[in-house]
């Protein structure tokens, strides 16, 4: 009956090193590459800035069309949606930082 609980332990064992050893890490031995992410975050931006962009262009859009005034109020409305189409964006950024600041998350 041991016998049989140390085969299940060790092919459980077994298939979790597998499977970790599945996984790669993308950036390893590429730092001499380029990306636009490995560009972004040389210049000192984590992913903590990007999500506080994001909300902050949520809440200026959201500024900018509930007090748009003056006499073309149909260009501030256009640039209030424009603002508001950023926010996927900076999110986007910051989980794509986060792979960086976070290796194997």
């Amino acid at each position: 009956m041991t016998d049989t609980s140390t085969k299940v332990q060790h092919a459980t064992g077994s298939a979790k090193e597998a499977a970790a050893a599945d996984v790669m890490d993308l950036t390893e031995g590429r730092e001499d590459i380029p990306t636009p992410m490995r560009a972004v975050k040389n210049l000192g931006i984590t992913s903590g800035m990007a999500y506080t962009a994001g909300v902050a262009s949520i809440f200026l859009s959201l500024a900018m069309w509930f007090f748009r005034r003056g006499g073309n109020r149909d260009t501030a409305e256009r640039l209030a949606i424009f603002v508001g189409l950023w926010p996927p964006t900076f999110m986007a950024i910051g989980k794509a930082l986060e792979g960086y600041e976070h290796p194997g998350r």
